[in-house]
Formats: C-alpha cells, structure tokens, sequence
C-alpha cells in the first residue's frame, strides 16, 4: 500500500476501543489505528492487550509532566506487544527516547518522530532545520504539524516535500515526511500530502469527533482518495472561503490546483 489512513482513537472504554481497533484490522492495510494511549489513560497493561488485538498499529503516548515514565511504559509495552509503529515526540526526554528507540530496533517496530506547531507555521527554513533534528533522532518518519493561519501558511506546509525532496540521500538521512497543517485553511493539507509522499494521513473514526481541528473522517478521506466518487471543493473549502470568480473553484481548493507550483 503506497499509504495510509491513519484513523486516531481516543476511546476511553477499553472494550469499545478493542472493538474499533479489531474493525480497523479488517479493512487491510490501508488503515493503520493510531492508539492514543495518553488520552485513553490506559495503563501499559491495556495497551499491550490492545496492540495483541491489532499490532497494524501506531501507538501515541504524549509525556506528562507529573509522571514522564508513564508514557515510557506504555510504549514498551506497545514494543514488546508487536506494535508497528510508536510515536514520540522531538521534545520527548533524550534518555528515554534513545531506549525506545534500540528497543523498537531490536523488535522491528518504527519511530515516529513528532512536533507540533500549535498557533502558527513557521518560515519553511525553520520547518527544514526541524525536519533535520528529527530525523537525527533516529526517525523512521518525521511527522510535522503546523497551524494554518492563512492558505499561504498551508501551502508553506507543503513546500516543505520539495525541500526535503532535494536533500541528498548519500550524505543526509532522509527518512520519508508526513507534514500537513490544522486549521480549517490547512484542512486540504491532510489530501494533498498523501499525494506528495506521505506515507499516511490523519483522520478520525466515523460518527465520533475530530481529534484535532481541520481533520477528515475517516469516510470523508476516503472518499477523496476515489477519483471521481466526490467533489473536491465541498470537502476542501475553508469556513467562508471565497471562490474564484471565473471557475468557481473554492480558495482552499486552489492550492490543489497549483501542485505544479509546490513541486
């Protein structure tokens, strides 16, 4: 599967949660759970019994300032389970996060590495800089969000394939990227970056609620991704976004238009 739709849980009833997870284990590949442990509060135990139930898994489990080890546990309990992937983020405890990582080498589990700009996006050279001191964690996938102020703030975003695109592989890791922008202005950011390289695409489960703003469903994604079954605009189109007046085309949707311009 070239990529994914990552549906994002966050279901604090253990057994309904199994249940999500087990649905998702059935649609194949191309849907990956994301298991956000942290906001579940499920202990290591739980998530163990979790991941056992569905290791086509991402597992999510941010630090808490009170008790950092708990979020340790949880994701070695998600490592010695058979999870796919774990997430941590840039800023997670060095220390901690150089165990994970040999230990999710050791099992064959990826690391997600992560950061989060949760007001603004900032000049495409810093989103670069922020790229590399990821990746230098040991990376399997870089992930980085931005907040879409502005549809230049979102297109910002997506330059940021291209520069990453020219690195050079010889002498610069360059593990693949997952960048897109909340916000309604960066809402058609989580599409078109599964386009530009994206291994998988943030989305929330059908008939719950967006796990963050701008975010798909997990229906509404795939819909997009079947050429001709829906039309762009109405999924694309930011809250009081202006059309264009010879076309009709929404604001948001233009930046579709001008992928040319992007890469």
């Amino acid at each position: 599967c070239k990529y994914m739709i990552c549906v994002s849980i966050q279901e604090p009833s253990f057994e309904r949660c199994k249940e999500m997870m087990l649905t998702l284990a059935a649609k194949g590949s191309d849907r990956i759970a994301e298991l956000r442990a942290d906001l579940c509060r499920f202990t290591p135990e739980q998530v163990s019994l979790l991941v056992a139930a569905n290791p086509h898994t991402i597992v999510t489990s941010r630090v808490e300032s009170d008790n950092p080890s708990l979020s340790f546990n949880r994701l070695c309990a998600a490592i010695e389970a058979g999870a796919e992937y774990i997430d941590t983020e840039l800023e997670y405890p060095d220390d901690l996060q150089l165990q994970l990582r040999n230990r999710a080498r050791s099992a064959g589990t990826k690391l997600i590495v992560s950061w989060h700009n949760f007001s603004t996006t900032p000049p495409l050279k810093q989103l670069l800089e922020v790229y590399h001191s990821c990746a230098e964690k040991g990376a399997d996938v870089v992930k980085i969000v931005t907040t879409a102020n502005s549809l230049i703030d979102a297109t910002r975003t997506m330059r940021l394939y291209r520069s990453v695109a020219r690195l050079p592989r010889k002498r610069i890791q360059r593990p693949p990227l997952a960048a897109f922008a909340m916000g309604s202005a960066g809402k058609f950011t989580r599409y078109l970056s599964l386009k530009l390289g994206s291994p998988l695409s943030y989305t929330y489960p059908d008939g719950a609620k967006a796990t963050a703003p701008g975010q798909y469903s997990e229906s509404q994604l795939a819909a997009l991704l079947e050429p001709g079954k829906i039309a762009l605009p109405s999924l694309l189109r930011a809250p009081g976004a202006s059309t264009t007046a010879a076309s009709g085309e929404s604001a948001a949707a233009a930046p579709l238009r001008e992928r040319r311009s992007i890469y």
